[in-house]
């Protein structure tokens, strides 16, 4: 049986790189459905089309993770569904020493990073059934700490903070 039969999930980042690949192995492994959610139109349209030939019902939701609108649209678009999995993908990075960092970068790169996953649990975790799972992506930098991407590392440590006190 796959691990994931009968599933509804979803994947943010979905358009490129993990995302893509997240999604489709929810899909090879049996998930029902996979809400997408990225900037990317043409990307989640490319992605749909290959969900869909490996029998899995996509939905779209093209938006920025890190905006509070994306976040209403989805929890309409999946309510009643319901949610099993959910893995908060979405990311950027921006490569510039801290003297170099507008604040419109830092909460450019907090709010995509970290801002859309509390979000996520603010409009999601009433649509999760019980046994459900969520996979918060944050990055070994979040823990090594790197001086090119202050607002990247900062980002990364509050997803693992946020996930722990979630836990």
């Amino acid at each position: 049986m796959s691990r994931f039969a009968g599933s509804h999930a979803l994947v943010t980042g979905a358009g490129s790189g993990i995302g893509r690949e997240v999604a489709l192995g929810l899909s090879q492994e049996g998930a029902a459905s996979v809400t997408l959610v990225d900037i990317d139109e043409a990307a989640l349209e490319d992605l749909s089309r290959d969900l869909a030939e490996a029998g899995c019902k996509p939905t779209s939701i093209v938006g920025d993770a890190g905006d509070e609108d994306t976040w209403d649209r989805t929890k309409h678009a999946v309510s009643d569904a319901g949610l099993d999995v959910i893995v908060n993908n979405a990311g950027i990075a921006q490569i510039k020493p801290v003297a170099e960092t507008t604040l419109a970068d830092w909460h450019r790169v907090v709010d995509v990073n970290l801002t859309s996953v509390f979000l996520s649990a603010r409009y999601l975790f009433p649509l999760m059934r019980d046994g459900g799972s969520v996979v918060n992506v944050a990055s070994v930098a979040a823990l090594l700490g790197q001086s090119s991407t202050p607002a990247y590392i900062a980002s990364k440590g509050g997803v693992v903070a946020f996930t722990r006190g979630l836990a």
